[in-house]
């Protein structure tokens, strides 16, 4: 999967919007989004399947864990 970071553009809509502490959290976002989209493929693959597979089922509580992590990491920077 491709690297992605926040453009310019975006980090100034960001401190627009939400201050200087959004730019600190912006390997987080990334991070947060790829694991979005992670757990949006484990839940497309258990809906096609008619028996729901153990290993797709481990994927996506393992990904669910992983994006709560990492709101809390973002909470902890942002009140920091």
């Amino acid at each position: 999967m491709k690297k992605r970071t926040l453009t310019e553009a975006s980090k100034e809509a960001l401190i627009l919007e939400y201050g200087k502490d959004a730019v600190k959290i912006d390997k987080e976002l990334t991070e947060l989004a790829t694991l979005i989209i992670k757990r949006k493929d484990c839940i497309v693959a258990l809906n096609r399947t008619e028996k729901k597979d153990k290993k797709t089922m481990e994927s996506y509580t393992e990904v669910d864990t992983q994006i709560k992590k990492i709101i809390v990491e973002i909470n902890k920077k942002l009140s920091a």
